[in-house]
């Protein structure tokens, strides 16, 4: 009773601060790929109790267990920036956020991955910039290209997080 108190504690404090839809892995375009959603064998809530257990067992500071899962659901968010095409102001052809829920997205992005400026987050991902004949000149992405860049962050971000928790895990196994 106590173990399942304190997983309802850490889900109640985990959906708070990485603002996780009720809807769970349907909501997300980077987890709705394999179409399996629930299975009545597994209790999602008691499952990630039991990785917090093992996360605090293996010797992960809270601080970093946080950490990890809050990447992990930036992840979730900023597949959502969505793109579409936008003519800029110079005529040429660019990529803007498609609609409000693409917006909430990168906000909730930029703040769990730590980025202060959701503008510059945004930039990162729907320009590019070239240094030629020593300019720099920043180029604007189309609407396909800035979501292979938004899915190319997220890969090495998630790659990132990888090698950090293989490592942790790693130390705490020989501890």
């Amino acid at each position: 009773e106590e173990a399942a108190s304190a997983a309802g504690e850490d889900a109640a404090r985990a959906a708070a601060g990485w603002e996780i839809a009720r809807a769970g892995a349907p909501a997300y375009r980077y987890a709705n790929q394999g179409g399996v959603f629930a299975r009545a064998d597994v209790d999602d809530l008691e499952e990630f109790a039991a990785t917090r257990r093992a996360m605090r067992r293996l010797g992960f500071a809270r601080a970093g267990a946080d950490g990890a899962l809050a990447l992990a659901a930036a992840l979730l968010h900023l597949g959502e920036c969505v793109f579409h095409a936008d003519q800029r102001a110079d005529g040429t052809e660019g990529a803007a956020l498609d609609g409000d829920g693409a917006g909430a997205a990168l906000a909730r992005a930029a703040r769990l991955l730590g980025v202060a400026d959701e503008g510059a987050l945004l930039g990162a991902m729907t320009t590019r910039a070239v240094e030629a004949s020593g300019e720099r000149y920043v180029l604007a992405l189309s609407a396909e290209h800035a979501a292979h860049a938004r899915d190319a962050l997220a890969k090495e971000v998630d790659g990132r997080l990888f090698d950090w928790l293989v490592h942790h895990v790693n130390e705490g196994v020989k501890a």
